[in-house]
């Protein structure tokens, strides 16, 4: 038996993991991620990380020990660069040099913050939260910062707002939409949403885009709004939403965005269900 393989180290891939292991898989199974933490959680970060309560170890979904005693090989620090297949079986190749064999394929890889594209958005202090290591710079950045904008007024947005007033920052929210979280949520719990943030000095500008960043030499120094309002800021957390890790998946040749598959490959490989293997909804391909 050659196993399957898992890309990505999030709560999804690990999980599948150890569904597979619970559900009586013996076969081999590999977890490929490019991170150096082991699979953790990731919601905590925009919340008890960044209050100072949480550390990587609590965030960890399991200890090396679990991984062990279900035989779960799980290898940090490297990214599939290519998959070959030969048959029902295939190859991946990881960016370490090093290959992984299996006949099951899983895609888990998640999403990456979507990019601020401005003018003055690669300024040192401009940065986005999505692993536990931009928590961590966050913590720093938010411990030597007086001013703080927040781009995005969504539930990132809002968690990060409120981990920056508990540290005395003067801080200001900027959302493109006329209030907040307006595509899930109804009107009067946007407004009780605003009411708490303003009521502990949050400053919001509805209904307004960013322009541009503007710094001091190489650091942050203010944003710029459409209307040309300029806000301080020592410190810029970016919160615009996820877009998908798309890249292997397309050069498998599988669906995406809607798109019909014009590559033929093994159906081995298993991406977009939850449970996976299990759920009558899983594609397979």
């Amino acid at each position: 038996m050659t196993g399957t393989v898992i890309v990505g180290a999030g709560q999804a891939g690990a999980q599948t993991a150890f569904s597979l292991r619970e559900f009586g898989y013996t076969a081999p199974i590999t977890i490929v991620g490019a991170e150096a933490h082991h699979p953790y959680q990731r919601p905590p970060l925009s919340k008890a990380f960044l209050a100072g309560t949480a550390d990587p170890q609590s965030l960890l979904l399991r200890k090396q020990a679990f991984y062990d005693k279900l035989e779960i090989d799980v290898r940090s620090r490297c990214t599939v660069r290519d998959v070959e297949f030969a048959g029902d079986r295939g190859t991946a190749y990881l960016d370490t040099g090093e290959i992984a064999p299996f006949d099951r394929l899983v895609l888990a890889v998640g999403g990456r913050p979507r990019r601020l594209d401005v003018p003055g958005s690669d300024l040192d202090g401009v940065t986005y939260l999505r692993t536990i290591d931009d928590a961590m710079s966050i913590c720093a950045l938010l411990g030597r910062s007086n001013s703080v904008v927040v781009i995005g007024g969504g539930f990132i947005g809002l968690e990060v707002a409120a981990a920056a007033r508990g540290r005395d920052a003067a801080v200001t929210v900027v959302e493109a939409a006329p209030r907040l979280l307006s595509r899930s949520l109804a009107p009067d719990m946007s407004e009780f949403l605003r009411d708490a943030h303003e009521t502990a000095g949050v400053t919001f500008h509805f209904g307004a885009a960013v322009t541009a960043i503007e710094g001091d030499g190489e650091h942050v120094r203010r944003v710029i709004l459409t209307d040309g309002s300029q806000i301080a800021a020592d410190a810029v957390i970016v919160g615009i939403g996820l877009e998908p890790r798309l890249e292997l998946a397309e050069r498998l040749g599988l669906e995406t965005d809607g798109e019909s598959s014009s590559t033929s490959i093994p159906r081995r490989v298993i991406t977009g269900c939850w449970p996976p293997v299990t759920a009558p909804s899983c594609r397979i391909r």
